[in-house]
């Protein structure tokens, strides 16, 4: 990593976000390498007051809920766990 990315990679990661861009009057950068561009999201329900809802509006969920680290721990000391296996992936890390 360059001396440069180390200096301004954080800034730029910062300096990327939505309102940043937004204050300085761009819906939409781009050159050879990358494009960023501002879209609307879709309307969201927001839930000030959860108990105000009418119940045609609610449903009640019996819910498992299955404990991934524990299962992880058993599979990574050896013992098997049915249904399961480990699985290593990658991520893109923007610095």
């Amino acid at each position: 990593m360059t001396q440069y990315h180390q200096a301004y990679g954080p800034k730029m990661k910062e300096s990327l976000s939505y309102p940043h861009i937004a204050h300085l009057g761009f819906d939409d950068l781009k050159n050879e390498q990358i494009r960023l561009k501002i879209k609307k999201t879709p309307p969201k329900v927001i839930v000030e007051n959860a108990d105000l809802i009418p119940d045609a509006y609610k449903e009640t969920q019996v819910e498992v809920l299955i404990r991934k680290s524990l299962i992880a721990e058993d599979l990574k000391n050896g013992r098997p766990v049915p249904g399961t296996h480990l699985e290593a992936g990658t991520r893109l890390d923007i610095r």
